[in-house]
């Protein structure tokens, strides 16, 4: 008898099992997706990053791919047949069938490397975190040493997201795109129908801010974040650092609110195309204060739009009703932003130059850029562009022709030497010259009658090497190009007291050489001491990289004796000869 209950409750619960088995099965087909979340960098280090984006990827690796969320990194460092395609397994590195060397600033290799991750992982949702340097803004994404040296352009951008998006029927949850001035409006909109979500810096991304392990781990820790929710965790946990030229700003955008601020944007640039005459120096002056952002290389035309229409004192209403408009509209559109405390600023940037000479201005080419501002579905879209175009007299003029300069190229501090102009306006408008002395100073002189050459007077009042850059400027706000004449104020001989030196020593990230025999490195940890005859001797604890020291200039192999390794750095470097 207890032999039969045995036997009848070992085929009940073998009955149970089975139909657990079968239940789980049928849960599982029912459930598409692998994943709640597949996450894909695309490491693009061809470039000074390599060594820093070869962390970021050991950063993923050591977080690890779990059941719920799978990571996948494709990076390309400076060597060359050094690309590699890793799906991350657990916390190993596993590489994958890939060309052994891409072009990471070419559109098709996007493509192709997000295509197959979303074939091979089927997610609830996908993130694309593109990593580069020289970030541009609306000028492009990527760049690629070995590359064809083009960044990847806005349309070519919209067509690899449409079609790794199937022209938006799968959208992308977040795209982060960590690279300068990449919290750009008009890259957002570019590619608002194809990711729910934004994310990027409105000014410089210097190395090493995103606290990825955090990030990652706390996506492990909760795969079942919303879009919203992780794309608001990201940049709440960002803590942006003020260096000099640079205040870091972060920000997340919601991409279907981007169809109407891009609206309220366009009927305001309607209104001041309407009203151009009596506030153009409105305008201009304002622009003069107002947030900037890339100041860190000589550029002023990536602006902040609220920061303007907050200083912007135009007494209409149909101007008041648009400025509340749009003010409406970015606080819908911003879903989050990190900013330091007392920054003007919405944590993305919108292009306003307010010179000729810096519209469709190549900020990372020394060429015309490939795609220019009227190719973004923005300009497209609005009438910014008409707008600016008609700011800066661009619209129905034709520019004056770049002025000739002559006079003296070496002279001795503290006299007064003349420069001599000339420049003519092929609509025969009057010309203003704008000079940038070198020294820190500049003088506008005119209006002139076009063709008639102007004597300018100037005194260095110290020596150096100056170039003196004059431009022509017609009566509509016209720019023509730079003109540059170099001159020479040598220093006397018998002044000693100005040699100075520094001695360089600690631990660097990354160092980059170039042609002429020089070097810059990305400091980390570095003690500097700087020793003057004539300011005495300075010390220096440098742990990031700031504006004209060390990064941004290149020290001559001839002006640096000691030790110089990929990661470390010791010698005298002297500072003046």
């Amino acid at each position: 008898m207890n032999k039969k209950k045995n036997m009848i409750s070992l085929f009940i619960v073998s009955i149970l099992i089975v139909s657990t088995c079968f239940t789980t099965i049928a849960v599982k087909a029912a459930n598409e997706n692998d994943f709640e979340w597949a996450y894909m960098f695309y490491l693009d280090g061809d470039n000074k990053l390599s060594a820093f984006l070869l962390q970021t990827l050991n950063t993923i690796r050591s977080v690890g791919s779990t059941e719920d969320v799978q990571f996948v990194a494709l990076y390309d460092g400076m060597d060359t047949d050094d690309t590699k395609l890793y799906y991350i397994v657990e916390n190993n590195l596993v590489e994958q069938d890939w060309p052994i060397e891409s072009d990471m600033d070419d559109p098709d290799t996007l493509t192709q490397f997000a295509q197959k991750v979303m074939e091979d992982f089927t997610a609830a949702n996908y993130a694309l975190n593109i990593n580069s340097n020289m970030g541009s803004g609306w000028q492009g994404v990527c760049t690629d040493s070995n590359g064809d040296g083009l960044m990847i352009t806005m349309p070519e951008l919209h067509d690899a997201l449409n079609t790794i998006t199937n022209n938006g029927a799968n959208k992308l949850a977040i795209v982060m795109i960590e690279s300068c001035l990449c919290g750009n409006l008009e890259l957002r909109y570019q590619i608002r129908n194809y990711c729910n979500y934004l994310i990027g810096y409105a000014d410089c991304g210097i190395v090493g801010d995103i606290p990825y392990e955090n990030i990652l781990s706390e996506l492990v820790y909760n795969p079942l974040m919303s879009p919203e929710e992780f794309a608001t965790y990201i940049v709440d946990i960002f803590v942006p650092q003020d260096y000099p030229d640079i205040k870091q700003s972060f920000g997340v955008l919601d991409s279907t609110k981007l169809d109407a601020l891009a609206n309220t944007i366009d009927e305001l640039g309607l209104y001041f195309i309407k009203n151009i005459d009596e506030n153009r120096n409105k305008i201009l002056t304002v622009l003069n204060s107002v947030r900037k952002y890339g100041v860190t290389w000589g550029i002023d035309y990536f602006v902040d739009l609220g920061h303007f229409l907050d200083l912007l004192d135009i007494e209409d209403s149909e101007f008041l009703t648009l400025k509340n408009n749009v003010r409406n509209e970015i606080n819908n559109a911003v879903i989050a932003k990190a900013i330091l405390p007392g920054d003007h600023t919405e944590g993305f940037n919108i292009y306003f130059p307010q010179r000729t000479s810096d519209y469709n201005d190549a900020l990372r080419y020394d060429h015309d850029l490939p795609s220019p501002y009227e190719e973004t579905l923005f300009a497209i879209d609005t009438y910014w562009d008409e707008f600016l175009k008609m700011l800066l007299g661009l619209m129905d003029n034709l520019l004056p022709n770049t002025p000739s300069v002559t006079g003296p190229n070496k002279g001795k501090p503290g006299e007064q030497y003349d420069y001599r102009v000339y420049s003519t306006d092929p609509d025969g408008d009057q010309i203003s010259y704008y000079f940038d002395w070198g020294d820190q100073t500049s003088s506008l002189e005119g209006p002139y009658p076009s063709g008639q050459e102007v004597i300018v007077s100037h005194t260095f009042k110290k020596e150096g090497n100056f170039d003196i850059k004059v431009k022509a400027i017609d009566e509509h706000n016209g720019e023509s190009g730079w003109s540059i004449h170099s001159v020479t104020m040598p220093k006397p001989r018998y002044v000693i007291n100005s040699l100075s030196f520094s001695v360089l020593l600690g631990k660097i990230t990354d160092i980059e050489k170039n042609q002429e025999g020089g070097f810059r490195f990305l400091p980390v940890n570095l003690l500097e001491l700087c020793f003057s005859l004539e300011y005495g001797i300075d010390i220096y604890f440098r742990k990031e990289t700031n504006g004209g020291f060390p990064c941004c200039g290149y020290i001559n192999l001839d002006n640096f004796l000691g030790v110089l390794l990929q990661n470390y750095i010791f010698g005298v470097w002297c500072r003046d000869s």
